[in-house]
């Protein structure tokens, strides 16, 4: 999905879940994007930095320290609110995010197994992701759940999901998008504990957590590397 078909003239919102390369690639090659960077490794947020700094965009970047599968509360204004200001998400409460971008791990311990034959530079945790290698979409997908716009102001999240305007991005391995698709397009729901009550003023589609697949991206070699999919809602 190249980034000169994203509209870029309104400001494009973005999180780069796991993949903060393609964060800091986005805002140099979007002067208005915002966006906010998330992962696990304190030692990669320091890389991101660095490398945002490099590029010249770490005055429309940000960098959290949260996991995928805990989206809501890693993204909340109570978990941010202690943030230094250079640190602090340019995207303040509930704005719609255009992008989201995810480079989760995806292989099992057999996949890895055999991977390791070959030259293996990164640690086995940003490689695999359980037994079957589909847990973390798994995650993500339900991760995603939560980013909806809550009453109380600390448990609002910075940034929200919008049907027919957030577009997801997901890399994968290959002979994977069958599967990934089918746990994307599953019917949605809200978080635990949010019920599916919540309604709309007017008659805007309401996201409930499900995604359309609009498209297979395949790398040079003709292989299967990455989904574009597209939020999908209900009429309230």
């Amino acid at each position: 999905m190249p980034f000169g078909d994203l509209n870029t003239d309104a400001g494009l919102k973005a999180l780069d879940i796991n993949q903060y390369i393609s964060l800091v690639s986005l805002l140099h090659a979007c002067p208005r994007a915002m966006g906010i960077g998330l992962d696990v490794s304190d030692e990669a947020l320091i890389v991101a930095r660095a490398n945002a700094e490099t590029h010249g965009v770490e005055g429309r970047a940000a960098w959290i320290l949260g996991s995928f599968a805990k989206l809501a509360d890693s993204l909340s204004a109570r978990e941010t609110a202690g943030l230094m200001p250079f640190h602090r998400p340019p995207l303040w409460h509930a704005d719609v995010l255009d992008l989201i971008v995810a480079n989760p791990p995806y292989m099992s311990p057999a996949k890895m197994r055999a991977f390791e034959q070959h030259s293996v530079t990164e640690p086995e945790i940003a490689l695999v992701a359980g037994e079957t290698g589909f847990e973390c979409y798994e995650a993500i997908r339900d991760g995603l759940y939560g980013l909806v716009d809550r009453g109380d102001a600390l448990d609002r999240p910075l940034c929200k999901v919008e049907a027919g305007r957030t577009r997801l991005v997901v890399e994968i391995g290959h002979a994977m998008a069958s599967r990934v698709t089918r746990i994307f397009e599953r019917a949605g729901g809200w978080a635990a504990g949010g019920g599916d009550d919540r309604t709309s003023s007017d008659d805007r589609a309401v996201w409930r957590g499900q995604w359309r697949r609009e498209e297979l991206l395949l790398d040079s070699r003709g292989l299967e590397r990455a989904l574009v999919f597209v939020s999908v809602g209900e009429t309230a």
